[in-house]
């Protein structure tokens, strides 16, 4: 076994440096391996890090580069002492993590205390994590209903092992497998449904096509009803992959050298070796390729960055490079191509209860630049104190997961959250019995679906209903956004929130209401102020210039229709 394999295998330890406050340590597996290799692969916290508050108050466009130019900016001064220093040090694999004052790199085991000692560095803590934890569970976690032995993964890793034998099955041995697993993955009882007997897997509750339940109960057929369907955005899906020839996703990639990022080396074009994110991103934007819509917003675009590698392993490090590359995708400040919104449909499992910082400046970050974010609230319930980092930070939207009869899906996860001891999750959403995209294995199978279970597929539908409202109205902020989302959902507990179902199932026609109530009072606002000036009433928005008019303000002539006001 080579020294790089027993690195990417170790779980993520360090012996007695620096370790900055609040960052999680675990026992010594890494560090040993890290000592038979003699390099050891750390992260860097500087002592000088970005302070993003001031660019909050820009309008959001104007947010995205200029806080990217920032980072960059900043990381130009910073870090080039510190990585001549690692160089001269024998240090190798340097990347500069600039969005969160971090610097990636694998260092000489015997050098590690003068690293911790670099004039500029506050700490040095490992890169290194376990097997992704959204991605793991084990068999006693499958639930009550047993998946057939016929269609379990050789080892019932939650998509670790062999997928050969979840083949061709019938639709009902698919919905029989549809049980919580602890992973938010349903029980990986995945059908390809293609063969003998399938129906091609995602049709409506009475066989005719329409939307599944959970697209009906999030509302989002009234948006689509309304032309809203997403189309002008673009959302980034942080996961294990996408399979960009699934049927249902293939035509909303949006393509180009900026679209998909692996920090692993593994795959030069989107890639997804265990379906995770394939699953969550066809029920973001999914589109009619069975005859039944699954995406929530089925005109948006994706780009992806993988968070785990073939083997559903990750490093502190991969992520922070995702996040990063989620900021400026085409390495280029002055260019706007960052994604609109989020998913992230994973966290520390492995850590129920905690509070683990590690990626709150990729998350401040992300929201300083007006990229909206949303976390799956984690599958530990249904005990209370359940919540898990990130999706537990201070002002992160997280997501619960419900079942049809909108009850909260028993291994949900419960509040309150371990970092700010406010409500969680945030909001709900469906996250039990869904039907959703899943490998074609290289577009082998062209009638790939899974029933999923897990609120890493709820956190999807909350993604896609903020796409729909990008949609509608692309000046909204992530805080005007989570705004919407809170104050319009339908409340599923005792009145207020509550740290089961948050502040309640998530209704994306409500929320559009509600920001298009906001978009209509600031119009008339506007008018008031110059009462007696008829030309108001009759401009077009080429005059106002900046100030958009409501669509739904506007008459053919411009003056009959306002004035009766």
């Amino acid at each position: 076994m080579g020294c790089g394999f027993m690195v990417a295998m170790a779980a993520m330890s360090l012996a007695t440096w620096t370790v900055p406050p609040g960052r999680h340590m675990t026992s010594s597996s890494a560090a040993k391996a890290a000592r038979a290799c003699g390099m050891a692969p750390v992260i860097l916290l500087l002592s000088e890090r970005p302070q993003l508050d001031a660019f909050r108050s820009l309008p959001v466009w104007e947010r995205r580069t200029a806080v990217v130019r920032h980072l960059r900016a900043a990381a130009e001064v910073s870090m080039p002492p510190v990585v001549q220093a690692l160089e001269k040090l024998g240090a190798t694999r340097i990347r500069p993590l600039w969005a969160v004052g971090r610097i990636a790199a694998e260092v000489p085991e015997m050098a590690l205390e003068e690293v911790a000692a670099l004039p500029g560095v506050e700490g040095v803590y490992s890169a290194l994590h376990t097997r992704a934890e959204v991605l793991r569970c084990s068999a006693g976690e499958l639930g009550q209903v047993r998946c057939p032995e016929s269609l379990r993964a050789q080892d019932d890793g939650c998509g670790q092992g062999s997928r050969s034998s979840a083949a061709l099955h019938t639709r009902a041995e698919v919905l029989r497998c549809a049980q919580d697993d602890g992973c938010g993955q349903g029980s990986r009882c995945v059908a390809m449904l293609g063969g003998d007997g399938g129906t091609g897997g995602a049709e409506g509750e009475d066989g005719d096509g329409g939307p599944g339940w959970n697209i009906e109960a999030v509302h989002a057929p009234e948006l689509w009803d309304q032309g809203i369907t997403g189309e002008g955005v673009v959302v980034g899906i942080l996961d294990s992959g996408v399979d960009y020839m699934h049927p249902d996703i293939a035509d909303k990639w949006r393509g180009g050298t900026n679209s998909w990022f692996d920090p692993f080396g593994e795959h030069d074009a989107p890639h997804d070796a265990v379906g995770h994110g394939t699953q969550a991103a066809g029920i973001v934007l999914g589109g009619t390729a069975s005859g039944t819509p699954i995406g929530v917003a089925p005109d948006a675009e994706w780009i992806a960055a993988r968070a785990f590698d073939d083997v559903g392993e990750t490093s502190l490090s991969a992520i922070h490079e995702a996040y990063q590359w989620m900021l400026d995708p085409d390495g280029n400040p002055e260019t706007d191509d960052a994604p609109h919104v989020i998913n992230n449909s994973w966290g520390f499992a492995d850590n129920p209860g905690e509070c683990l910082y590690e990626f709150h400046d990729d998350v401040e970050a992300l929201d300083a630049a007006g990229i909206a974010v949303v976390f799956a609230a984690g599958n530990g319930g249904p005990g209370a104190n359940t919540s898990v980092s990130p999706a537990n930070y201070p002002g992160v939207l997280s997501v619960g997961a419900i079942q049809p009869d909108f009850s909260v899906v028993p291994s949900s996860a419960r509040g309150p959250s371990a970092c700010t001891g406010e409500t969680y999750p945030t909001v709900a959403a469906p996250g039990f019995a869904v039907v959703t995209s899943d490998l074609t294995f290289g577009g082998v199978i062209d009638d790939a679906y899974a029933q999923v279970v897990g609120t890493s597929f709820s956190a999807a539908h909350v993604t896609g209903v903020m796409a729909l409202l990008l949609s509608a109205d692309p000046d909204l902020s992530p805080d005007e956004l989570e705004a919407a989302i809170k104050g319009s959902a339908t409340e599923l507990g005792p009145d207020g929130s509550d740290f089961d179902s948050g502040f309640g199932l998530v209704d994306a026609q409500a929320a559009y209401e509600s920001v298009a109530g906001t978009e209509e009072a600031a119009w008339w606002s506007l008018v008031d102020r110059f009462q007696g000036m008829e030309e108001i009433l009759r401009c077009s928005a080429a005059w106002l210039g900046q100030v958009r008019r409501p669509d739904g303000l506007r008459a053919q002539d411009d003056v009959a229709e306002q004035s009766s006001r």
